[in-house]
């Protein structure tokens, strides 16, 4: 039967890398993570999750309500991850404009290739910059100690609104690395 056709095995083992498109951020997260989780696996590298900094009338945000704004959909949050997953090796997308010289633009993907990061004192880890391998970028960072095709993206401030208990809305200033898994 062609169900066990050798050559549409072939066939479809080369799309298994090509990017789903869906109209809803959503299901595009819920897709994104189940990849995220499935390719960390098989390379054997843990994920980590590197968490925002949200302030709320210039005053960063503490538990129970920062936990809240975590979890918070991308489709408010104008896709800024409040636990943005991360590993060395992962497909990613930048959600901003970094670089427009140098491809690294809205839309533009890459790998990531390191990440420093600095931890709270409830053990969570907040990134400081990422390292995201941008083939075709022509970035040349190397007097600086960053290989070649290499962008070094740094956390940037967005802004939107969360509605809260009793319908109550607050403006909420989020700082985060501008990526998304780009599976």
């Amino acid at each position: 039967s062609k169900k066990n056709d050798p050559a549409i095995a072939l066939q479809l083992d080369g799309l298994k890398d090509c990017p789903v498109v869906v109209a809803d951020k959503q299901l595009r997260d819920a897709i994104n993570n189940a990849i995220v989780q499935k390719k960390a696996r098989e390379a054997g590298v843990p994920i980590h999750y590197y968490m925002s900094i949200d302030r709320r009338s210039r005053k960063q945000v503490v538990s129970p309500v920062r936990e809240a704004l975590w979890g918070v959909r991308s489709s408010v949050t104008n896709d800024s991850l409040g636990a943005l997953p991360l590993f060395i090796g992962m497909r990613v997308m930048f959600s901003e404009n970094i670089d427009f010289g140098h491809r690294s633009v809205n839309g533009a993907e890459g790998v990531v290739t390191h990440i420093k990061h600095t931890t709270t004192d409830g053990g969570h880890r907040v990134a400081t910059v990422a390292y995201v391998h941008v083939p075709g970028s022509n970035i040349d960072l190397r007097e600086y100690g960053v290989p070649y095709e290499v962008v070094p993206v740094f956390p940037t401030r967005s802004y939107w609104k969360y509605t809260g208990a009793g319908g109550v809305e607050f403006n909420i200033s989020r700082l985060q690395l501008p990526l998304l898994p780009a599976y």
